[in-house]
């Protein structure tokens, strides 16, 4: 177990950094009239 991983290794060396955490919230969600795929023919007129 004390044996870092290769990642951790290039961690503690400065030649990479972690990614940061994504946080950021979600919109809300859109209601519609009907089923995404009429939105998709209108839009292809």
């Amino acid at each position: 177990m004390g044996v870092p991983t290769k990642l951790e290794q290039l961690i503690l060396e400065g030649k990479v950094t972690p990614a940061r955490p994504h946080v950021s919230a979600l919109p809300e969600p859109i209601t519609t009239a009907g089923p995404v795929s009429d939105l998709i023919a209108e839009q292809r007129r």
